[in-house]
């Protein structure tokens, strides 16, 4: 048999091709995300540095997380993001306190990374709240300590 190669005939098998691999990409991306852990709850870090992080994969829809920093001492925190690709209706909130009725350093969403900051205080307290319209890779929040009180000595 000979075959013709017509420029419809072209388009069509580009056409399956295509869709071939939206489907493989597509189970790719199904099976990713049900490994991927998330983060859940409530959690308080004591820790001089460390990074926070939604998860691993994608966040996903209607989490919500809040992280307590408050390491012994604390007196300044370092803060920079190594990732962040956040929803613009979902949002990462930052307050310089133990809870949300401290000071809201920022609000943080959409594709950008925050500056790099120095926050003076002795805790941090970061909240994660996402909606159920659409997830992204989320962020990665990279802090440590770089000013600590000196412990009081008995005379």
């Amino acid at each position: 048999m000979n075959f013709t190669s017509t420029p419809q005939n072209q388009v069509q098998r580009k056409k399956q091709r295509f869709l071939a691999g939206l489907l493989v990409f597509g189970l790719f991306l199904i099976s990713i995300q049900a490994q991927a852990q998330q983060c859940t709850g409530n959690v308080t870090l004591t820790s001089n540095s460390g990074t926070i992080t939604d998860g691993t994969g994608n966040y996903q829809n209607n989490q919500r997380c809040t992280w307590l920093v408050q390491p012994t001492g604390a007196q300044e925190f370092s803060i920079s993001f190594s990732q962040f690709l956040i929803n613009t209706n979902d949002t990462l909130f930052i307050y310089n306190g133990t809870d949300s009725t401290g000071t809201l350093v920022g609000r943080f969403n959409g594709f950008v990374a925050p500056v790099a900051r120095n926050l003076v205080g002795s805790a941090l307290y970061v909240r994660f709240k996402t909606n159920a319209n659409g997830v992204l890779p989320g962020f990665s929040l990279d802090l440590s300590l770089i000013h600590i009180s000196e412990p009081t000595r008995p005379y």
